[in-house]
C-alpha cells in the first residue's frame, strides 16, 4: 500500500459524509473538522437514538467509507463528547491507502 494523497482522502471522506448524512441526518449529522496525514476528525451532532448506542453511529461511518472504497481501512482513534448531543471522533487510517478507485 502507498500513502494516501490528502486530496484523495479528502474527496473520499467528503463523499462518505454525503452518503452518511443522507441516511442518518437529522438524527446524526457528520461534518469534517480536520484532515491529517494519518487520519481525520469528524464532528457528529444530533439527537442520536440512545437505545442504538452512540458508538454505532461512529462505526457506521467506517462502514460507509469502506463501502465506497476498498482502498482504505480506518479505525476509531479517539472519541470526545463536546456537548450532550455532539461528539468529535478521530479516525486513524490503518496501513496507508492503496489508491484504488472508489466503488
Amino acid at each position: 500500500m502507498r500513502s494516501i494523497a490528502s486530496t484523495d482522502l479528502s474527496k473520499l471522506v467528503l463523499r462518505t459524509i454525503q452518503v452518511y448524512n443522507r441516511y442518518r441526518s437529522p438524527e446524526a449529522t457528520a461534518k469534517l473538522l480536520k484532515l491529517e496525514k494519518d487520519g481525520f476528525t469528524i464532528k457528529f451532532a444530533g439527537s442520536f437514538c440512545q437505545s442504538c448506542g452512540i458508538q454505532d453511529y461512529f462505526e457506521d461511518f467506517i462502514y460507509e467509507l469502506e463501502s465506497l472504497s476498498s482502498a482504505v481501512e480506518v479505525e476509531i482513534g479517539e472519541i470526545e463528547q463536546t456537548s450532550p448531543q455532539s461528539f468529535k471522533v478521530k479516525y486513524i487510517v490503518k496501513g496507508g491507502f492503496s489508491g484504488g478507485k472508489p466503488r
